[in-house]
């Protein structure tokens, strides 16, 4: 049985607070819908107005959607009194959606990419991840006398994009930071950019 306007606000409503309390804040900096692709438009709108709600009592600065395509981010702009700010969605050399990543660059959303190095196909069980064996990477790695994340992390900053990383350990997150030490020229950011046109 599908909820109740109502009881779905409600519930939005207890979840934000319950991250604020579990949290221990006054304010959170940004708040994304999870899943968005999973909820319904029409309780989509009714999603958005609670999140809303929590921007105007300033107990949230800026609110956005995960996992959306173009129709949940249109939907959303079509009435929000608060914007989209921020779009997180997949991005790997292999896979993104090029309708929300051209909307959020023409419409300046901030765009967060997460799966950048491939972590996502070992999720989605592939026995091996294919962006970190791709020849193209390695080679530009050893081109460039870095690592493998450092070539892709600095190709996602090139496009734009915020890049999260899922490290909690000194060495990984200092190691990850080596991206800013490099600079892939244009054409090497464009090679990359064609392998989203190859099949996995």
């Amino acid at each position: 049985k599908e909820m109740e306007e109502s009881e779905v606000h409600s519930y939005t409503v207890s979840q934000i607070e319950g991250s604020l309390q579990r949290l221990d804040l006054e304010y959170i900096d940004i708040l994304l819908l999870h899943n968005t692709d999973h909820v319904p438009l029409s309780q989509l709108t009714v999603v958005w107005k609670a999140m809303e709600s929590f921007v105007t009592s300033e107990k949230v600065v800026a609110i956005g959607l995960s996992n959306a395509d173009i129709s949940h981010i249109l939907h959303v702009q079509s009435f929000a009194t608060v914007p989209v700010s921020l779009v997180q969605n997949i991005f790997t050399p292999f896979e993104y959606d090029r309708a929300v990543y051209d909307y959020c660059l023409q419409h300046k959303i901030l765009f967060m990419g997460y799966g950048a190095t491939g972590d996502v196909y070992l999720k989605d069980g592939m026995a091996t991840n294919p962006v970190l064996e791709e020849p193209l990477i390695s080679d530009l790695a050893d081109q460039y006398h870095t690592s493998k994340h450092a070539i892709l992390y600095n190709w996602a900053a090139q496009r734009e994009i915020i890049v999260t990383t899922r490290s909690t350990r000194l060495r990984h997150m200092k190691e990850n930071l080596r991206y800013l030490d490099v600079f892939l020229n244009h054409d090497h950011v464009t090679a990359i950019n064609n392998l989203h046109e190859e099949d996995l």
